[in-house]
């Protein structure tokens, strides 16, 4: 996951966080103190966009703490749940991925309605705060070129096409970019999260170049 963000409003790391159940790794927004993208480890992987295209109200409360509270049910089962009882609507719209091993949901809230659905795996989903339909098109078109290559995920996330720096994957614009990249693998004896903040990411690079920010790895239970 690529997170883009106003160039002014940074991270603040990773934070792991423990109780009965499981333990919780996540990077963290250094402004609101909560989370986009993270672990646990019970195998279970989340993801978090804002669905900009929808009316927003400002007294709603953070999306950055809906997957740490979901995280931390534990299993897949748990955290799926936890989800399908969430009272949404004192959210701002967004759509959130829940990911295991075996699979791949999405909830979406478009700020009327909810939808809890299971995702055709590969795919990719994307958001944008400008020229949405542009912005998006051109993603899918790199995400089908990019199956169609046979090329390591890695490459995907960090393209960045000259004079497409405003719509890239890898995006650059003059008061937001891609702030950091989060990748997590989930393997049946391990899961593994690794970040990489704004300073280790560099354009049409290979992430084997890179060398990550911060990495959490934990063993999984067969």
């Amino acid at each position: 996951m690529n997170r883009d963000e106003q160039r002014h409003r940074h991270e603040a790391g990773i934070r792991s966080e423990s109780n009965l159940t499981t333990t919780s790794c996540y990077p963290v927004d250094g402004q609101a103190g909560g989370t986009w993208a993270g672990m646990n480890a019970n195998g279970v992987a989340m993801a978090l966009l804002n669905r900009y295209q929808e009316p927003h109200i400002d007294s709603a409360q953070t999306r950055g703490k809906i997957i740490v509270d979901a995280l931390a049910k534990g299993g897949i089962e748990q955290v799926g749940q936890h989800l399908q009882q969430l009272d949404c609507a004192i959210f701002n719209p967004f759509d959130l991925l829940i990911i295991s091993r075996t699979s791949c949901h999405q909830l979406r809230w478009n700020g009327q309605q909810t939808l809890f659905q299971e995702c055709q795996i590969p795919f990719m989903i994307s958001s944008s705060s400008e020229r949405l339909a542009e912005v998006l098109a051109y993603r899918q078109q790199l995400f089908a070129s990019w199956q169609q290559s046979g090329a390591s995920i890695d490459r995907f996330h960090l393209q960045q096409a000259n004079g497409q720096q405003l719509s890239a994957v890898l995006m650059s614009r003059d008061y937001s970019h891609t702030k950091s990249l989060v990748q997590i693998r989930i393997t049946e004896k391990s899961s593994s999260l690794s970040y990489y903040d704004e300073t280790a990411l560099t354009p049409n690079a290979s992430i084997d170049q890179l060398k990550a920010t911060e990495k959490t790895t934990f063993s999984l239970a067969s």
